[in-house]
């Protein structure tokens, strides 16, 4: 990522471009450059290696337990796609009632609708 960072900063620099018209960019290394910054700033090496395992042991992890349920997960989805269509239908129903209910400025009928759902609250 820091290569990413630099490749970005200098890259621009180069083309005559400001770096801030292009904040998505920066904006996406900022957590990385932050983590850098804290292990650079550890007293030992190994506090600065040990920050920055953690740091890719949370990234990776996620991802690794999602392609260990990758193969069920398809399995369901296999046996779901019969029903796709009416979901999808249902969902454009419900996506344009709630349209119309913003458009007359009725949203709030909604609630009394759902007031069954209370009970669930903190």
């Amino acid at each position: 990522m820091l290569i990413r960072a630099a490749l970005l900063v200098f890259g621009a620099a180069e083309k005559g471009q400001d770096v801030i018209k292009r904040p998505a960019s920066i904006a996406e290394l900022t957590p990385q450059i932050e983590i850098l910054a804290l292990a650079a700033e550890r007293e030992t090496l190994f506090q600065g290696m040990f920050l920055l395992a953690v740091y890719s042991a949370g990234l990776a992890i996620p991802f690794l337990l999602t392609s260990l349920g990758l193969g069920q997960f398809l399995k369901v989805y296999a046996g779901f796609r019969k029903h796709l269509q009416a979901v999808e239908v249902a969902s454009g129903v419900l996506l344009i009632g709630i349209g119309v209910l913003m458009a007359f400025n009725k949203f709030t009928v909604l609630s009394g609708y759902l007031t069954f759902l209370n009970r669930f609250s903190l």
